[in-house]
């Protein structure tokens, strides 16, 4: 039991570090990009990436309390 949540812990921590990579490129593009003229356009795709990157944070938190109970409920 203890091994298939170590296993899934490692899978959240790679998609939370997939996640925030994304977000740089993403907040990036936004500022580099010559498409995007408003600058209100660009502020809001830099909050949409810091929503993402959050959303993935939080998600790896869970996972963590996730894997302290199973270490727990073993002992």
């Amino acid at each position: 039991e203890l091994y298939r949540v170590t296993e899934h812990l490692d899978k959240v921590h790679f998609w939370e570090h997939q996640a925030d990579e994304v977000e740089d490129r993403l907040k990036r593009k936004a500022f580099e990009s010559p498409d995007i003229k408003e600058f209100s356009k660009r502020v809001h795709m830099r909050h949409f990436a810091e929503r993402i990157s959050r959303l993935a944070d939080e998600a790896e938190a869970v996972a963590e309390r996730l894997a302290i109970s199973t270490i727990k409920r073993t002992l």
